[in-house]
């Protein structure tokens, strides 16, 4: 077994994430765009030379495609050319969280999504975020009013841009609520194969479009690595087909005037079972709970019943030390894993009480009776390097 850098690894949100990147986007696309006060800085090794002389850019994100990952399946060096370094992801290192940050360019300090579950205080209930939904009872959010976006207390990263813009998804995903909102004021195009995506990044490449910016999402990588793991021969296999469509655009841009950007949205770690704790499997812990947790397996927000406050932290210390470790959600929010600057107001409200950060490769379920328990053998979302760092590729002019 690939042995994972379980190291802790903060977001550089000064000038080394993906937000920066997207601070470097923007500047590249409209550079008379004000940053306004306390905004984030641009990514320090954004090639500058390279984006002046393009005059469209586009954004592929591979979720799932960590730094760590990659250097393990890249072995015959297919993408090397085009690797410019290493980037770190948000926090928490989780698709809700980053794939907000590439639409709406602001970190989660800011725009809120934090994790695949999430408390909204303005339905009473927890929702799964990205499908949009009540997880009990699996309700459409937009029948309760609500708009990703608005969530977001954010403009879409589409319409800040000031330009015509694509968003090129999966066919099941590309007109679901999330991808609506988000994507506000951009041609939306979806694929069903990498021949079809394939084909309509090379349009925008070649400039047979008015749209100078194109974000372009591949959800396979995660979708492997998390079911049958991420040092397995099925996420071998699928990376070698991504890798071998994304050598084929990066050649096509060098002799282009478009600037083709690659990075990830999160990394990867291996749970195995024995790694797994099911809050089934301790009833005295979840009868202290006023909500199910909330998050990610890998970070999890606990609502606590507030007489069980002191008892929920003695709990965790006696019984499951040697996973978790326990912080109070202020606490976290001030320490700027989420982001620098001035925090949403309604942040608070979506990090709950108690933040639960799972050491070394434990992951966290809490199932509701209608769900059944995850059995993830790849998981993400929490503060290891093998999570937070992610690779950074561009391709394009050069002359």
């Amino acid at each position: 077994m690939v042995q994972e850098n379980l190291l802790t690894g903060k977001p550089n949100y000064q000038n080394g994430s993906i937000v920066n990147l997207m601070q470097s986007i923007i500047q590249t696309l409209n550079p008379s765009k004000n940053p306004g006060a306390g905004a984030y800085g641009e990514l320090d090794i954004f090639p500058i030379k390279q984006s002046k002389k393009a005059k469209r850019v586009a954004l592929i994100v591979v979720d799932g495609l960590g730094q760590d990952l990659y250097d393990i399946l890249d072995h015959k060096k297919a993408l090397s050319t085009w690797h410019v370094g290493t980037l770190t992801s948000v926090y928490p290192s989780t698709t809700a969280s980053a794939i907000s940050t590439f639409l709406t360019g602001s970190a989660p300090k800011q725009h809120g999504i934090t994790g695949w579950y999430m408390y909204l205080p303005e339905i009473s209930d927890v929702a799964t975020i990205l499908p949009f939904i009540s997880r009990a009872k699996k309700e459409d959010l937009v029948e309760y009013g609500l708009d990703p976006l608005t969530l977001t207390n954010s403009e879409s990263l589409t319409k800040r841009l000031g330009t015509e813009s694509t968003v090129i998804q999966p066919a099941e995903i590309s007109d679901s609520a999330f991808s609506r909102s988000m994507g506000q004021g951009a041609i939306r195009q979806s694929y069903k194969s990498y021949e079809e995506f394939s084909s309509l990044i090379k349009g925008f490449v070649c400039g047979n479009t008015d749209s100078s910016y194109l974000y372009g999402y591949i959800p396979t990588i995660d979708s492997t690595a998390h079911h049958f793991g991420p040092y397995s021969l099925e996420t071998k296999v699928e990376y070698e087909k991504v890798s071998k469509l994304l050598s084929a655009l990066f050649k096509l841009a060098e002799a282009s005037d478009t600037m083709l950007i690659t990075t990830a949205d999160h990394g990867f770690i291996h749970s195995p079972p024995e790694r797994r704790i099911y809050l089934t499997d301790h009833p005295e812990m979840k009868r202290m709970l006023s909500l199910p947790l909330c998050g990610e397996p890998r970070t999890a927000y606990a609502y606590v019943k507030e007489k069980a406050r002191k008892r929920f932290t003695a709990y965790i210390k006696d019984n499951l030390n040697e996973a978790i470790e326990i912080e109070e959600s202020e606490k976290f929010i001030s320490s700027n894993w989420l982001g620098t600057g001035t925090p949403s107001n309604f942040l608070k409200d979506r990090v709950g009480d108690f933040v639960l950060f799972m050491k070394e490769n434990y992951a966290i379920y809490d199932p509701l009776p209608n769900e059944i328990a995850p059995s993830l053998l790849g998981v993400h979302g929490g503060r290891s390097v093998s999570e937070i760092n992610v690779p950074l590729f561009v391709s394009g002019p050069s002359n």
